[in-house]
């Protein structure tokens, strides 16, 4: 009997690196914004059903706003049955207004799901992502960001950046450490 002849199969598409985006928000309020959001999240990983995901943020927001200030808004929450983080970005060039208390409009979005048994995880990923309404160059390089890979290599700057700062017990402030320059040597032939 002949051999027979291989069969394609198609792979699945590969999921996402963990960070959905949307490059232009429309105009809209919070439940608009947050349902493309959370859309582009539940497409894009089988495990996040849409529906627990909006209840339970919605029930966060209606005790706490996600406008942070600085133009940026935070929503969030912690499922049960997600096996890791979950994140999305939006951007709009003109501004949401989310009634953030120093009146600015909104300009850079979040969504952020973590696991609901992995609190640590949430509070450090929470604080990562906080720290965008106190940095102009970060959130400037993020409204220029063009996919999805440069937002996540924007973050991953920031990060490292921030780790170099450490605060000196001795003075109470914080000081940059800046990385030691390469040495410059030179071989000689003999």
């Amino acid at each position: 009997e002949p051999p027979s002849e291989p069969r394609l199969v198609p792979r699945p598409a590969p999921e996402p690196r963990g960070c959905q985006t949307k490059a232009n928000l429309p105009r809209g309020g919070k439940r608009e914004i947050l349902r493309i959001l959370l859309t582009r999240i539940s497409e894009g990983r089988q495990e996040v059903a849409f529906q627990e995901a909006w209840d339970t943020v919605l029930r966060r927001e209606e005790t706490f706003n996600s406008a942070l200030g600085g133009g940026v808004a935070l929503f969030h929450g912690r499922l049960p049955h997600l096996s890791k983080p979950a994140l999305a970005f939006g951007r709009s060039a003109q501004g949401l207004e989310f009634g953030a208390a120093d009146k600015k409009p909104v300009r850079i979005v979040f969504v952020l799901l973590t696991p609901l048994k992995e609190p640590g995880v949430h509070l450090s990923l929470l604080s990562r992502l906080a720290a965008l309404s106190s940095d102009d160059a970060l959130r400037r390089n993020l409204l220029r960001a063009r996919n999805p890979a440069e937002v996540l290599d924007i973050f991953q700057a920031f990060d490292v950046s921030r780790l170099r700062v450490q605060k000196d017990p001795a003075q109470g402030k914080a000081e940059a450490q800046r990385p030691a320059a390469p040495s410059k040597s030179r071989s000689t032939a003999s």
